[in-house]
């Protein structure tokens, strides 16, 4: 894991290990980018295929997430919009 300079997780890799020859293999590498005030703005996923997942705020609360999806061949595949909402302590959901 790498941090940016304000201390905010930047980036990950997430590993399995192959039993039959004891070496680590890569799962998913992620990015990350925050705002100046530590919201976050996008995650990019992937190891073959690949996501990419923005947010929008408003007033302090994410409000919607747009995931668009690509193949292996970088080939768009689609877009997924999720509605997001605060429950009675203001912790989106």
């Amino acid at each position: 894991m790498d941090y940016n300079g304000m201390g905010e997780l930047a980036y990950a890799r997430r590993y399995t290990n192959d039993a039959c020859t004891n070496e680590e293999v890569v799962l998913a590498q992620e990015y990350f980018t925050f705002a100046p005030d530590g919201r976050a703005l996008e995650l990019v996923s992937g190891n073959a295929s690949r996501t990419e997942s923005d947010w929008v705020w408003l007033d302090g609360q994410p409000v919607a997430q747009f995931t668009d999806s690509y193949d292996a061949a970088g080939t768009y595949q689609g877009t997924t919009v999720t509605y997001l909402y605060a429950d009675h302590l203001g912790t989106p959901r």
